[in-house]
């Protein structure tokens, strides 16, 4: 089993403007992230900085915003990291979730799941 890429779109909230990039499905991230350099011309709607900690448990900060990212025919509303340059783009399992999609990682690709939804007794 290995890695594989999907072609996703970010665009701002209003519509205004928006991008398209290869990102690498990673199940192991939690939000998407893409350089900032590619989002060159996306207006940031309402960006802040927060604190990350990466695998070697050092601590970074990075721009993040809400985003629209279409993919695989979907669109969510997710949040969006906006990393350095050379940064690989990742499609990560919240805006994977939100959509309704699974990684089946021997066919390298996305399927479509059934939410869970549990209700009360």
């Amino acid at each position: 089993m290995g890695t594989f890429t999907v072609p996703i779109d970010v665009t701002d909230l209003a519509r205004t403007s928006s991008v398209t990039v290869e990102a690498m499905v990673d199940t192991g991230a939690i939000y998407t992230l893409v350089p900032e350099t590619a989002l060159t011309g996306i207006v940031l709607d309402e960006p802040e900085t927060r604190e990350f900690a990466l695998a070697g448990e050092s601590v970074v900060e990075y721009t993040v915003c809400y985003a629209r990212i279409r993919f695989e025919d979907r669109e969510v509303i997710s949040l969006l990291i906006a990393a350095p340059e050379g940064t690989t783009p990742l499609l990560g399992v919240t805006a994977l979730e939100h959509a309704g999609l699974a990684v089946d990682p021997v066919n390298e690709r996305l399927i479509p799941v059934r939410g869970p939804l549990k209700q009360a007794v």
